[in-house]
């Protein structure tokens, strides 16, 4: 099975799958009329399948009108559709009038499919805009990574650096990749902005399943949060891992350090800032500030054996005396610890990450003699040794 869902948005037409091969055609959803083996499954919504203005091709549109605050335009394939002969998914959406609106669009494969990622997009008014989410799936080839469980001392530590191949444009994959005409360099997601770019710019980009392994272990846990720091930094747009750790296993914990590292909401910041590290293989370092409270928050990922002593350097950014701390590691899987406050100054801080370990710091803003807070420049630290 597969879903599409909108949810929030006003008019969709010519919603179809792009082949990934010439054998298979384009698996077109609706061109005036939804096609064959497709059902709307929508909520709160009221659905117009021959809505007959605005009409960006053909003579018809979805015209879809949310009737609650938790509505969906839903999308419903009951047949076999594989995810592996398509590419992208493509649709043109419409603002109305007024425009302004904020949707998310997802692709959810199966009743147990991830719902959690979404692609946002801000509707214009009174403007036909077509969306593109370029998808592929990505399972580093490496023996003992991907699906498998922690093994050996070695197997754990090319777990970690296969990371780099997301990204790092020195870092010769050490798989039968290496081999091939393309390799070793896979700078995955640097090599989807360049296929965008150079075919069709403004596409999303969407990497629709991977798995780097052991989220039973504490490996997994630094290899799974050292991924999302990438995905954000490199600027993925949806990103979904098959499968999911259970509710109480590490893997779990390096989504809650970035989404609710405190319990009661607490995240990572949503605008991501310049973040280096001497040294990305040993420790990797992570930075965004937080919208709601101009919070600057990092995430630092001790991906060695031994505890490291560095400093962090801060440069345009006027913090607060301390900075919050939260820290997941080895010497304890089930909970992320509050730790003593961090002192700072303008010019940063000193800190040691113990081993197999990942830290937050919250950095709030320097309070101005007015009140409020500002940061008028980019915060830029750099992990030194």
């Amino acid at each position: 099975m597969l879903e599409f869902v909108l949810f929030a948005g006003i008019i969709v037409v010519t919603l179809q799958f792009k082949s990934a091969t010439a054998i298979a055609a384009n698996n077109v959803v609706y061109t005036d009329s939804l096609a064959s083996g497709w059902a709307d499954w929508s909520w709160n919504t009221a659905v117009n399948f021959n809505n007959a203005s605005p009409v960006q091709s053909g003579s018809a549109s979805i015209a879809a009108t949310y009737t609650a605050a938790w509505g969906g335009l839903y999308l419903h394939s009951a047949g076999a559709l594989s995810s592996s002969n398509y590419t992208a998914v493509q649709f043109w959406i419409h603002g109305g009038s007024v425009g302004g609106q904020n949707i998310a669009f997802k692709v959810v494969y199966g009743s147990s499919g991830n719902w959690n990622n979404s692609v946002a997009v801000t509707l214009l008014a009174n403007t036909w805009t077509q969306i593109t989410v370029n998808d592929l799936h990505y399972y580093p080839q490496a023996d003992g990574v991907a699906l498998s469980p922690a093994g050996d001392a070695n197997t754990q530590a090319l777990r970690l650096r296969s990371t780099r191949s997301l990204w790092d444009p020195t870092y010769a994959d050490e798989s039968w990749i290496a081999q091939t005409p393309d390799g070793p360099y896979v700078r995955l997601i640097p090599r989807m902005h360049d296929w965008v770019n150079s075919n069709y710019p403004g596409t999303k980009i969407a990497i629709g399943e991977y798995n780097w392994g052991a989220l039973d272990n504490i490996n997994g846990a630094l290899a799974q949060a050292d991924v999302l720091g990438i995905f954000g930094r490199e600027a993925v747009d949806l990103a979904a891992l098959w499968d999911p750790p259970a509710f109480a296993q590490p893997g779990a914990f390096a989504f809650r350090i970035y989404r609710n590292y405190d319990g009661a909401g607490g995240t990572f910041g949503d605008v991501s800032v310049s973040a280096s590290s001497t040294d990305q293989d040993q420790l990797a370092i992570y930075a965004a500030q937080r919208a709601s409270d101009g919070a600057v928050t990092l995430i630092i990922i001790n991906k060695t054996n031994g505890a490291l002593t560095t400093s962090v350097a801060l440069a345009g950014f006027a913090p607060a005396s301390a900075a919050q701390v939260f820290q997941y590691g080895a010497s304890n899987l089930g909970t992320i610890v509050r730790q003593p406050d961090q002192p700072v100054s303008t010019a940063g801080f000193g800190a040691t990450f113990p081993a197999a370990s990942i830290t937050l710091y919250v950095l709030p803003l320097r309070s101005t003699s007015g009140g409020g807070n500002t940061l008028l420049n980019l915060f830029l630290p750099f992990v030194q040794r």
